[in-house]
């Protein structure tokens, strides 16, 4: 129920434009379903509180505080940021290998209609980078499609890669939110 109701403000949110704060008009488009709601619950609440915190954070956490906060959301959003292009690297590297073995019967499926695609109002440069950030996963998620298409790797296995890429990510989108409450 709270992931639900969490996702449903997210919506809302992302249907909002917010007066008087500047934005960055970014289209996204995210194929695979599982990413969807995962956008919907953390993306809306970290564009709104970013601006805010930049803004006035100083005024509302104290000067300390609110650079504290900003320096660890930096460092967990680049640590978000470093798995997802780990990740992507070893899969090219598997798939680099498959090409070769497999050449022209290589398997290569694709997502036939998207789970996701909106243009969206970025009110901060970090809730674009956390976008296109979702938007990296996705791609390495269609990269995993691949390497299960072609019996690389099991799903099982997969599974376990993608949630070690999305651990980072989830620590930054709860400290966000964390923060979006408390701003």
């Amino acid at each position: 129920k709270i992931i639900q109701r969490r996702t449903q403000r997210g919506e809302r949110m992302m249907n909002t434009v917010a007066t008087g704060v500047a934005g960055l008009e970014l289209p996204v488009k995210v194929n695979h379903r599982f990413l969807e709601s995962l956008f919907a619950q953390w993306w809306p609440f970290a564009n709104k509180m970013l601006p805010t915190l930049q803004n006035a954070g100083r005024v509302i956490l104290g000067d300390r505080t609110a650079t504290e906060l900003q320096s660890t959301l930096n460092v967990l959003l680049v640590k978000a940021e470093e798995a997802v292009v780990e990740a992507q690297r070893t899969a090219d590297g598997l798939i680099a290998t498959v090409e070769v073995q497999l050449g022209n019967s290589i398997l290569r499926p694709t997502v036939a209609l998207p789970a996701f695609e909106r243009t969206l109002v970025c009110n901060h440069k970090d809730a674009v980078r956390l976008a296109r950030l979702l938007m990296s996963i996705d791609a390495l998620m269609s990269k995993f499609d691949l390497l299960e298409w072609n019996s690389v790797r099991e799903a099982r296995e997969l599974r376990g890669e993608l949630n070690s890429v999305l651990a980072p990510y989830r620590a930054y989108c709860i400290a966000s939110f964390k923060a979006f409450t408390r701003l």
